[in-house]
């Protein structure tokens, strides 16, 4: 299988987006907060640092898979997310 073409999640058709952020639950931004983030800290005492300041800002940060027509291949499980630490970089990441 050839390597898919991706595209930031902003670029999605509206009915698309809402699809990867109902699919994708385990995005943290200051609007969305998993259970993995409830669950423990990420460093003893130390809270999970937000990757992303809104949802937006992980649709915009975000690349998924799409067909040749541009809309969202919903076979692909996966997506490529590159955070903003919009609190700052953490130490040790």
């Amino acid at each position: 299988m050839a390597t898919p073409r991706m595209i930031p999640g902003n670029q999605l058709q509206s009915d698309e987006q809402v699809h990867v952020l109902r699919a994708f639950v385990h995005r943290y931004t200051a609007e969305h907060v998993p259970e993995w983030v409830r669950r423990g800290a990420w460093k003893p005492g130390v809270p999970y640092p937000v990757q992303f300041a809104s949802d937006q800002d992980w649709l915009q940060h975000t690349l998924f898979a799409v067909r040749a027509d541009g809309r969202l291949d919903r076979r692909v499980k996966c997506c490529e997310s590159h955070p903003t630490w919009p609190k700052g970089i953490p130490a040790g990441v």
